[in-house]
Parts: C-alpha cells; sequence; structure tokens
C-alpha cells in the first residue's frame, strides 16, 4: 500500500508532499520537489525519472494535465505507473495506469491531489483529501 497527497497552500504558494508506503525504500524515491517549479509524485512500479521529465515541462509553462498527456505520448510503460503532479498555478493533474496494483484511485481539488496503490478501499484518498 501507497498513498500520498501534494498541495499547495493557497495564501502563501508553497507547495509541499508526504507519502505513506509499506516499502519505505519505495517510499523514499517517491517524491520529487523543484523550487518554484512543482512537486511530483512516482509510484505503482515506481519509475523516478518520469519526475525530472514532468518538471521540465511544467517549467516550459505546460499545465500539469498537459504535461501528463505530453509524456503518455512518449513513454510506452506508463499504464503500471501513477502520477501526481502540482505547479504553483493550475490544478493538481494524477494518472493511474490501467495496471496499477490492486485498488487504486486519486482524488483532487484546485490545490491538492491524493493518490494511491493498494487501497483498503476506493474511499482512502477522498478521505484524506
Amino acid at each position: 500500500m501507497t498513498f500520498y497527497i501534494v498541495a499547495r497552500c493557497s495564501k502563501a504558494g508553497q507547495l509541499g508532499a508526504a507519502i505513506n508506503s509499506s516499502s519505505p525504500t519505495v517510499g523514499s524515491r517517491c517524491l520529487h520537489a523543484r523550487a518554484g517549479i512543482g512537486v511530483v509524485a512516482t509510484q505503482n512500479t515506481t519509475d523516478p525519472e518520469l519526475a525530472g521529465v514532468l518538471l521540465d515541462l511544467i517549467k516550459y509553462n505546460l499545465t500539469p494535465q498537459q504535461a501528463i498527456s505530453e509524456l503518455k505520448k512518449n513513454y510506452e510503460f506508463l499504464e503500471y505507473r501513477q502520477l501526481g503532479l502540482i505547479n504553483n498555478d493550475d490544478p493538481p493533474a494524477p494518472f493511474s495506469g490501467e495496471h496499477s496494483l490492486g485498488i487504486f484511485n486519486a482524488s483532487n481539488n484546485e490545490n491538492a491531489l491524493c493518490l494511491g496503490n493498494l487501497l483498503a478501499n476506493e474511499r482512502v484518498t477522498s478521505k484524506m483529501l
């Protein structure tokens, strides 16, 4: 089981993230941030290199959703991944590939995104949010 939140403070504009995982060695490679750009979480057969690609894309004025859409065009194993991306201005964007593990889900609003896999039930992320 792994679940996380990436969020933005609407008053201060600061970004942050937190993760909980049944595998600490996996959890330690899931969260990535770049000052002034955004925060990315990669999980579910995680590929940490995707974080750098997504942060580069939003650095050049793509919204989080546009960045994930662009990644889908050029990365063949995305259906095994889960991603969450937030920047300073736009709504956060979740992605869960069809081969994500167990029960998986995402919930988001204008300033936060919660995403998880191997969950006890589909309500976990909405309760987190």
